[in-house]
């Protein structure tokens, strides 16, 4: 009860703060990721510090403050979310832990109304190489569940608190799983099974979306050809030929790969690898190169990378990809 009463305190309080301070980020304040909220926006907007020392209530979701402030103004000016909203939807999330060996910590996104329309198309989002605690991965979650879609925030890397902004922890997490594809590939079929048993989702339609790291993650998951997925997304993904699962001879999901073409982490070479063998497993892919784009170009905090030879948003291209994405989550929702 005691816990109870502290949360509302709390609410309250940060309520209140809203009337009297303006609408900006706070060094002081802290991003609530691990209950229930109305919106994870007004969470991040309100309530957070976004580049402190992580902990698993409240973990770190930006390498600094700078960063944070692109992504939550594009995220405050997301027309579907905005539409959403004057339609009266309200937006939830809450964190679900899920996997064995390690724990995975991921988060459910989804409108209120999905829960009287009956079972709905569900979405995996799988975040670049800082893990799934991003306010980037946040933003785009919201948005499809705007749209009506149940979205499960995956965890690749076992990251409780926000440690994948820690070079000196994520490089050699994320070592494990490049040194044995099947342990990553293990990890994305027990998130695509959390999304499916969710009450909310239509396991017969779900789909999975993937930036980077998280890009090449969803082609993984399409090798192995679990039922109900229908669709992958790879933004700027580090593309790669892995060979699928022993057994798999075939992909049935479509695959949409949207690649920059001055992206340095991906060779051309290697990306005609990866198309010639989605080509040979007989998946319906299309690739979409944009020409002079750099990595990271969905995410607008990329501008501020200090990295500008390899990162860099662009606008045009990310756009471009979002739009083609939706088009063909909305054809597999009415399949």
């Amino acid at each position: 009860m005691r816990s109870v009463l502290l949360l509302v305190t709390s609410f309250v309080a940060g309520a209140a703060a809203m009337l009297i301070r303006p609408l900006a980020l706070r060094q002081s304040c802290r991003l609530l990721l691990r209950a229930p909220a109305p919106s994870l926006l007004k969470a991040a907007r309100d309530s957070a510090s976004v580049c402190g020392e992580g902990t698993a209530a409240l973990p770190r979701v930006a390498p600094d403050e700078q960063r944070a402030r692109a992504v939550l103004d594009a995220w405050e000016a997301d027309a579907d979310i905005l539409a959403a909203r004057a339609r009266g939807v309200r937006l939830l999330s809450e964190p679900c832990v899920y996997g064995d060996d390690p724990k995975l910590h991921g988060r459910f996104v989804w409108a209120e109304e999905a829960q009287s329309v009956g079972p709905r198309p569900g979405v995996l989002l799988v975040h670049t190489a800082v893990g799934p605690h991003d306010l980037f991965l946040h933003w785009r979650a919201e948005s499809l569940a705007s749209l009506g879609y149940v979205v499960l925030i995956a965890d690749c890397l076992g990251d409780a608190t926000g440690k994948g902004w820690e070079p000196a922890w994520c490089v050699p997490t994320r070592a494990v799983l490049m040194a044995d594809r099947s342990i990553l590939t293990r990890r994305m079929l027990d998130a695509l099974s959390t999304l499916a048993a969710s009450d909310l989702v239509d396991g017969a339609r779900l789909a999975a979306c993937g930036f980077c790291f998280g890009g090449r993650a969803v082609l993984d998951l399409a090798r192995a050809d679990p039922t109900g997925l229908r669709l992958v997304a790879s933004f700027h993904g580090v593309v790669d030929a892995e060979p699928p699962p022993p057994g798999v001879t075939s992909v049935r999901a479509a695959a949409l790969l949207f690649h920059g073409d001055a992206d340095p982490f991906v060779p051309a070479s290697v990306l005609r690898e990866c198309t010639a063998q989605l080509r040979a497993l007989g998946c319906r892919f299309e690739l979409h190169a944009f020409g002079g784009v750099r990595h990271g170009f969905t995410n607008p905090a990329q501008d501020l990378n200090p990295n500008r030879e390899a990162f860099a948003y662009d606008a045009r291209a990310a756009e471009s990809s979002w739009q083609m994405t939706k088009l063909a989550l909305s054809n597999m929702a009415r399949e």
